[in-house]
């Protein structure tokens, strides 16, 4: 209580800033705002957990994920929105395996110069279906990344709205 000097983790002759943090605590790590808890880190064994004591924001493309052009990959590393362009008919994307489970990724026309097939290396529901068929501005997707099929990391459809799935 009654705190108020600065971190200061500018110094590293490396650049780089590591908090080691002790294992095996409730709260090995909080940053307060008098008794609220802004941000807590829980290093409890097999209940590791951030806790966010306050909505999170972001810059207003700060998860735009770039889109990658005809015959590109959509990159998998995070979650976000890819917004797509397209410059004729017939346009292709993959979209390989989500990272981690829990990881979402929207896709959506933004520019519509033709019909673009997202295909996934895997089944995104049920029925087996691998490739998205998107064909106007606003035709929308959002994939959540999750375990199944044995303990396999696969997409699941989320939301379509305008998507043709086949």
């Amino acid at each position: 209580a009654g705190h108020d000097q600065a971190l200061d983790l500018t110094a590293g002759a490396t650049g780089e800033a590591v908090v080691a943090v002790a294992d095996n605590l409730a709260s090995c790590y909080e940053i307060k705002q008098g008794a609220n808890s802004i941000f807590k880190v829980t290093s409890t064994n097999s209940a590791e957990l951030i806790t966010y004591g306050y909505k999170q924001a972001a810059g207003a493309t700060t998860n735009l994920i770039a889109d990658p052009g005809n015959g590109g990959a959509i990159p998998v590393t995070g979650s976000g929105a890819c917004a797509i362009t397209t410059a004729g008919a017939g346009e292709t994307r993959t979209i390989a395996i989500p990272t981690f489970v829990g990881q979402r990724i929207a896709l959506v026309i933004d520019v519509d110069g033709g019909g673009v097939a997202v295909t996934a290396s895997q089944a995104i529901n049920q029925a087996g279906n691998t490739i998205i068929t998107m064909n106007e501005v606003n035709d929308f997707i959002e994939l959540l990344g999750v375990q199944c099929a044995g303990g396999v990391l696969r997409w699941r459809v989320v939301v379509n709205d305008g998507c043709a799935l086949s």
